[in-house]
Formats: C-alpha cells, structure tokens, sequence
C-alpha cells in the first residue's frame, strides 16, 4: 500500500511538472507556500525567491485591484471559487499574462489554503491581439471601398456572389436579386464580342483587367463605370474568385460625348464665315514655313473674341496670337497637317491683344479651287476658355466627395454653382444664380455682412476665406454650411474665385447640442448640495464644484490640474481620523485608508490604533462618510465631531 501511494506520488510529480498548468497555495495572508514543479518553468522564478512571499509583489500594479477583489470574494465561503486573468512579474522585468482560477479550500484539513490553479496565456493574448488588429484594418479598408467604389464579388464561372450598396444603387437592382446571377444581367449590348472576350482570358490567365463598360440598370436607362477586376487565385494558380471594383463615369462620359458633337459641329462649319459666334479666319496657303500664311479675313466674331481690328490683323500672320503658354506640340501637330494638306483640330492658349490668355478649339480646313488646286485654309475657332475653367473645377471638386463648387468671375461678372451647391441650397437645375442673391440665402445679416466682407478682402488682398454659417435654403429650410474661397490672380489683379461649398448640418449641431449639454452639466453639478469631483484616466482633478470647496477646503483653482491623493481630515472631541482617500483603478472608484489618532496637545497627535484599509469601495464623498461610520461601529469606537 505505501509502495502504491508512493508510485502515485511519483507519477502525480511528473504529470505536475510537464503540465502546462500551475498550482499553487496561498495562506489566509495570500502569501504562496506552495508551488508546483513546474512553476519555475513557467514564470522563471524559483521556490526560494517566491515561497513565503506576498502575492502583491509578483502582480501587475494595474491587477492588483482585480486579483485581490477576487480573493477578498472567496475568503468569506468555503469552497467558493473565483477566475481571474492578471500579469505577474518575471525576473528579466517583463510580465506575462496568467488565467487563474481561485479555489478557498481554507477550512479542509488536508490542505488549509487557498487554491490557486493558472496557465500563461500571453501568446494566446498576442495572437488575439493581432488578429483583432488584423480583422479591424480589413473592415476599414472594406469600409473605405464599399464608401467609395462600386463592388461586386463573383466565383471563377462569373456568378454574383456579393454587391455593397453602391452597386444596388447605380444599378437599380436589389441585392437579392443579383445574387446568384451573372453580369449579363447589366449588359448593355454596347460592347462587340471580342471586347468582353479579351475581358475574360485576362482575368482567367490570372491578370488585372482594366478598362470602362457600358452598363444598363433594371430600368433601361444606361450609365459607364471604369471596371478593375481582379482575379484571386488558389494555391493551383487558378483563379477561384474576381473582385470589380468600379467607379461612375457617367456624367464623364457624357461630357465626351458632348465635346465629340461639338468637334463635329465645328467641322461641319468650315465654310460658315459672316452671322456665327464663332471666329472665322481665313489665310492664305502658302508659305508654311516662316513666317506662315498671311491672314486675309477674320469676322466680327474674331475681333470680339481677340481685341484686334480687322485692320491690325490683315495680312499678319496668326503667330501674333500665340504666347509662352501655348503648346508647341500641338502647333508642330497642326504644322504637319498643313504640310500634307490635311484637315487639322487642336486646342490651344491663344492670347487677346491686351494679353489675356484664352483658350480655344482650333480647326483647319484646306480649300481647293475648281482646279483642285489648293489656295487657302480656312480656320474656325471657337472660344472654350469658360468650359476649360470649369472643367478644372469640376476635376476639383469631384475630389472633395459630396461637396459643391462654385465661381464668381469677376471680368465677366457671372457665378457659376455646381449641381451639389444647387442641390444645398434646394433650387432648381436651372438656377442662375448671381453674387447678390447667393448673399441673401445666409440667414443671419451679420453672416452676409461677413460673407461680403471676406470677398472683399479676397479681391484686394487675395486673403482665402473658410466660414461656417446657417442657410435658409429656397424650400425655407435652415441648415449650417461651410463655405470655403479661394481667388485667383492675373497680372496682379483678382480675375475670379472659386471655391466650395458644404452641408454640415449634422455635424453642427451635434457640436451645439455638445456644447449645450456641458453647459447644463456645468449648471447642474454647481447646484447640487454634494462635493463633487471628477478625474480624468491619469487622476488629474478635472473638475471641482463650489461644495467640494467648502467641504474639503480646497478652492477649484488649488485642485484643477493637480493629481490624485487627496486628503481630508475632521477634527474630533479626543480623537482625530485621518482619512486618505486613494484612486484604486480608472473607473473613478477609491479606496479609503482610515487612522485613528489621539489628540495630544496643540497640533500634535500620536496614533492609538493601527491603520486599517475599509473593505468597502465608496464612489462618492457621502458613501465615503458612511464607510466612516461603519468602520467606527463595528470598532466601538464613539467620536463625536466639533461644528
């Protein structure tokens, strides 16, 4: 039987000292008289440097509130148990996590201890760690595409697996019903087979596919967005998935479109010369070379667009209207063209006779004579400095997502709204809107007064502006806006403004709904009959109403700012409590550390009793002074304090 018991002793040793958990025993002090074999392996310390030692000292100091909560909960009842997961100190000064679980076996006669079972789980912390990191970056970048693109998920056979809402918008499509389906359910028929063939031995070879698509929407209307697709490939190096990721190019496309009629149009104008908007010049055919063909005629349209008269222009060449900004590579173009007697168009910086830069859409025509012969060019050029401009506004201020755009010209006193700046101000498409009337929409006269203000001081000294304030749009509806201006200058002179425009509404009056709620936060702390504080996370006193002052002989000014550990103290008939109230842990809780001391003469006092840590965690000053008189109760100890 002995030789049985110690072969079990044997074997348990050795299942103790491979196990990945520890045991070990804690007295009623919580000091460790007991480890398992294997507990060196696990926390680096030896018996001799652990046994007989306090557990605090082993413990992160952030823990140590939660490891003796735990314990203090079990010591009242046998057998109750408790789990706990703190950090305990290492020798090289690092700590691990443990996962521990607390057992009070105090009252069993074999063992009379405290129980205390745990395991290292800081890898398992780690990896947890990353990978909630890892799985946070993956929503956000998933979050910023689905905020931004137009996405959708199929399997290697081209089934719809997944659309975000952008694809169910632009489509018109719900998401139930492209699930499942293949992209033909958005064919436009627009593109020829060997398009969209290429489209797919890309992808199935394993490559990016890019380029723009025609698609159509559940209601027939079509629309264009420039596709990405790409192939995601298994561990075969075959593809399992694509992912598009598509963009709205619609309203791009149109413009395209647009400009190819216009281009069309203006050829089709080659021999229009008198009651046109657009400027006719005609020269002669020869020389090509330097200088160029002498100009014969220009129409009324041509020196309205140029500032020269007829006069000054006559038998010059049209080198007289190109600058340093003007493209060479373009009039090299047009040279080539002319050389091999071919038509020609390109757009060009041509310069007004004062100097002002314009832009225009060039186009030259060769004109033969019965006899084939050629004898002059005829070129029509049409003024497109207007739609350059806000071109370049628009390509500005796409990139500004949700938020409008506007100008003001000022040499040809227009102003120009963005449909998103229409859209704000709830009027309609066809809106003209004019520098005056913008004003009024602002609500509040100081805010015009501002407004005009800041255009003013933009114009004579091209200072930018950024202002938020509310509007009162068409429909009468008032919202907050951002409005942001920018000038720009030629020659020294402010020429136009352009800028944006920005509904933050929402956030607004969040920001006054904020501020509002302190304010009556503020009004109510002040009001209450109790002292009240607050700290912040690194217990710096934050805030400290006019009753803490009273009460704890403090003013605001001596404690805001200052850290934790504060003191306070009551004088009694004989006896003097000193009470030290500590921070336990950033939940704005304390702990209260009570000395009782006796009054001796004067200012000194000696104590009679040692100090004790009260059991309770009080959250505020009052709960605070019931723990007082608890502790005094059940210490028979009768005090009673001077007004």
């Amino acid at each position: 039987m002995k030789l049985k018991m110690q072969l079990e002793a044997s074997q348990m040793a050795k299942l103790l000292a491979n196990s990945f958990e520890v045991i070990s025993l804690l007295n009623s002090s919580f000091e460790i008289i007991y480890r398992s074999p294997n507990a060196a392996r696990i926390t680096g310390w030896a018996d001799q440097h652990r046994l007989g030692a306090r557990l605090e000292d082993a413990i992160h100091p952030d823990d140590l509130a939660n490891v003796f909560q735990s314990l203090h909960g079990i010591s009242q009842l046998e057998g109750m148990s408790a789990s706990c997961v703190f950090r305990t100190l290492r020798p090289g000064g690092d700590y691990i996590w443990i996962e521990s679980a607390f057992t009070n076996l105090l009252q069993d006669p074999d063992i009379a201890a405290i129980v205390c079972h745990y395991q290292d789980i800081s890898e398992q912390r780690r990896s947890n760690f990353l990978l909630e990191k890892s799985n946070s970056e993956l929503y956000a970048y998933k979050y910023a595409l689905d905020e931004s693109a137009i996405v959708a998920v199929t399997d290697q056979k081209g089934v719809i697996k997944h659309v975000n809402e952008n694809f169910c918008r632009i489509s018109g499509y719900v998401y139930e019903e492209l699930i499942g389906r293949d992209h033909r359910i958005i064919n436009s028929g627009f593109h020829d087979k060997a398009y969209i063939k290429n489209l797919w031995t890309t992808i199935a070879n394993g490559k990016v596919w890019k380029g723009e698509l025609k698609n159509r929407t559940k209601d027939g209307k079509y629309y264009w967005v420039d596709t990405t697709i790409v192939p995601f490939i298994d561990e075969k190096g075959k593809p399992y998935q694509y992912v598009s990721i598509r963009s709205d190019i619609t309203e791009r496309k149109s413009g395209e479109e647009k400009l190819r009629h216009e281009q069309a149009h203006l050829r089709l104008l080659e021999s229009v010369i008198t009651n046109t908007r657009d400027a006719i010049l005609i020269t002669e055919a020869v020389p090509q070379d330097e200088p160029g063909p002498r100009i014969m005629y220009v129409n009324e349209a041509f020196t309205k667009m140029t500032g020269y008269t007829s006069e000054e222009v006559i038998g010059q060449t049209p080198r007289i209207l190109q600058g340093p900004r003007t493209d060479r590579k373009e009039l090299d173009r047009l040279k080539e063209s002319l050389l091999n007697w071919k038509p020609c168009e390109i757009t060009i910086i041509n310069y007004k006779k004062s100097g002002e830069e314009f832009w225009i859409n060039l186009a030259v025509t060769p004109v033969a004579n019965e006899h084939g012969k050629y004898t002059h060019w005829i070129s029509v050029e049409r003024d497109i400095t207007e739609r350059r401009e806000l071109e370049d506004l628009l390509d500005k201020v796409t990139t500004l997502a949700g938020i409008g755009g506007w100008l003001v010209d000022l040499v040809k006193n227009t102003v120009f709204w963005s449909p998103i700046t229409r859209k704000i101000h709830e009027v309609e498409a066809d809106y003209e809107p004019e520098l005056v009337s913008g004003l009024q929409f602002y609500k509040e006269p100081a805010d015009r007064d501002h407004i005009q203000h800041q255009i003013t001081r933009a114009i004579e000294e091209g200072i930018s502006f950024d202002y938020e304030a509310q509007i009162v749009t068409a429909l009468r509806n008032t919202r907050w806006v951002r409005v942001i201006g920018e000038p720009e200058f030629e020659r020294g002179k402010c020429v136009r403004i352009r800028g944006s425009f920005q509904d933050i509404d929402v956030r607004k009056k969040a920001e006054l709904t904020a501020t509002l709620a302190l304010e009556e936060k503020n009004t109510i702390l002040e009001s209450i009959g109790d002292a009240f504080f607050a700290v912040d996370r690194n217990w710096i006193v934050t805030y400290w109403n006019n009753v803490a002052e009273s009460v704890m002989l403090k003013s605001r000014i001596q404690m805001e700012g200052r850290t934790s550990g504060m003191y306070f103290q009551m004088q009694l008939t004989r006896y003097l409590i000193k009470i030290i109230i500590t921070p336990l842990k950033p939940d704005r809780q304390f702990t209260l550390k009570i000395s009782i001391l006796l009054r001796t003469s004067g200012m000194m006092s000696v104590p009679i009793r040692q100090p004790m840590v009260c059991r309770c965690i009080p959250k505020t000053l009052p709960s605070a002074r019931r723990s007082i008189r608890h502790w005094k109760n059940r210490n028979k100890i009768t005090v009673r304090c001077l007004s």
